[in-house]
């Protein structure tokens, strides 16, 4: 079964990759002695989704929600969290889009949002 995801509140329809990283946001440094220290603030995700070949429309949808927003923040929600009001403020880098040749009309998308 496909992934679900939204961002604000538009459909991510047809995601089959889900690539799930964590970002330690830290102070790392070597004392004078060669010990290691670390301050640790918090640990954020990074997710990088792939869709299967969507219509151009449904492409054109998520992209123009993701370019009205400046790339983020946007409420971002993946079937992971559960109930569709467990949303997460999320950052995302400018997506790539492939056109699919034997498919006229359709795009892969390849999207990732970090989190805020």
């Amino acid at each position: 079964m496909a992934t679900q995801a939204r961002i604000d509140g538009v459909a991510v329809e047809l995601v089959f990759s889900q690539r799930r990283t964590h970002e330690v946001v830290a102070d790392r440094a070597r004392t004078l002695g060669g010990t290691m220290r670390q301050d640790v603030i918090s640990v954020k995700d990074r997710w990088e989704l792939r869709t299967r070949p969507l219509a151009s429309t449904q492409s054109e949808a998520v992209l123009d929600a993701l370019e009205a927003a400046d790339y983020g923040p946007v409420e971002f929600w993946l079937d992971d969290f559960g109930s569709t009001t467990v949303t997460i403020q999320a950052f995302f880098d400018p997506a790539s889009e492939d056109r699919i040749v034997e498919a006229k009309g359709r795009r892969s998308l390849s999207l990732t949002a970090i989190e805020q």
